[in-house]
């Protein structure tokens, strides 16, 4: 249990700073001074009690503030009446990106002038210089910039200084397409894998059942011979799972039939002392294999991503289908591991639509009534 904190005139030492607590009516107000010394504390919690006294007696009366001409003043008024609320490190930080990226562009401006525009330009001025390392700043960087300039403008909004949110919403990455195993990879891959892994039949076996049952790596690693049968495969009910059956393949089948069952072995996969594989077991022959017949890195995670990636291009099941197989409560999460079908999928997915429709045709009938002149 962690040690019960004892306060003397509203201040804490610990370990490594020195925390307060103080009431303001019913309010209770706890936290990090982000100071090391008893009087440097001290000073910080007498300038904080001032200022959030100040702010509850204007909150009462309803009392709007004066109008901030500029950015500029409207920063150098946070820091007076918010900054004694927060640590030294965060003032720090946010009156840097300030002073650094913000003022030289909008310092003059009045706060409610700034447009969608202006934001616009503070992001491709951040992005456009160079760094120490002489390389162009991180979108973690700019999100960071972003977000102390949100502190400051969202508090003017909260304190009526301004009347209109000002927006500068952070930037996401753009997302990178996930490996998966397309369908003409299937063989070579498997190829390669039972050539590198012939005398471990194991691995060829766990393979296969991510890829073509759709395991997780748990489920794999838990696989037991009792819960196999009739081509079937019954998933125990985990914590947070209900039960389900997916069915096994010829093929697995084959591949499980080939391991050694010792009397008395529970677990489909151990290792050559009978104990079952750690997690991770299948990463480093996966990956080696996977890169060198160019599918890129591929583990565990990614082979049952795939099976359900082949599931729905391939048109083998509907959605509600992959969802059962995959074990998921909701579709949000199947299509997650679904990866994005490119344009011509999506071309083709059109085509069917019309076809079905009966106001298109499939593809190389491109007139209309080319099958009766055929006929």
């Amino acid at each position: 249990m962690p040690l019960k904190l004892r306060y003397r005139k509203g201040l804490a030492k610990t370990e490594t700073t020195i925390r307060f607590r103080f009431k303001v009516g019913k309010h209770p107000f706890t936290g990090d001074t982000g100071c090391y010394d008893l009087d440097d504390a001290a000073i910080w919690l007498a300038n904080k009690k001032k200022a959030v006294k100040a702010e509850v007696r204007a909150a009462k009366r309803g009392e709007a503030p004066k109008p901030i001409p500029t950015v500029e003043k409207m920063l150098e008024e946070w820091k007076r009446l918010r900054g004694p609320n927060l640590t030294k490190k965060t003032v720090d930080e946010v009156e840097r990106s300030f002073k650094l990226y913000i003022l030289p562009l909008l310092g003059n401006r009045k706060p409610e002038e700034i447009t969608p525009l202006d934001i616009a330009e503070l992001k491709a001025a951040f992005m456009g210089r160079i760094t120490r390392r002489k390389q162009p700043p991180s979108l973690h960087s700019l999100n960071t910039m972003l977000m102390h300039f949100r502190t400051v403008f969202n508090w003017a909004l909260a304190m009526r200084i301004i009347k209109v949110k000002v927006g500068a919403p952070q930037e996401k990455a753009q997302r990178r397409p996930k490996t998966w195993i397309h369908p003409e990879q299937v063989e070579p891959f498997l190829a390669e894998l039972d050539r590198r892994c012939k005398r471990n039949a194991a691995v060829c076996a766990a393979a296969r059942v991510h890829l073509f049952c759709g395991l997780r790596e748990e489920e794999v690693l838990g696989m037991a011979w009792e819960h196999l049968s009739g081509g079937h495969y019954t998933v125990p009910e985990a914590k947070d799972r209900d039960t389900r059956t997916v069915p096994v393949p010829d093929e697995v089948q084959a591949w499980l039939d080939k391991l050694p069952r010792e009397d008395g072995q529970a677990l489909v996969f151990v290792d050559a002392k009978g104990n079952p594989h750690q997690a991770g077991w299948l990463k480093k022959p996966i990956r080696e294999v996977a890169v060198k017949v160019g599918v890129g890195a591929l583990s565990s995670h990614r082979l049952r991503g795939s099976y359900a990636t082949l599931l729905a291009k391939t048109g083998a099941a509907d959605p509600t289908t992959i969802q059962e197989l995959m074990g998921h409560e909701s579709f949000e999460t199947t299509w997650g591991y679904i990866e994005a079908s490119g344009l011509a999928h999506r071309e083709q997915a059109s085509r069917k639509l019309m076809v079905a429709l009966g106001r298109g045709h499939e593809k190389g009938n491109t007139e209309p009534g080319s099958e009766d002149k055929a006929s």
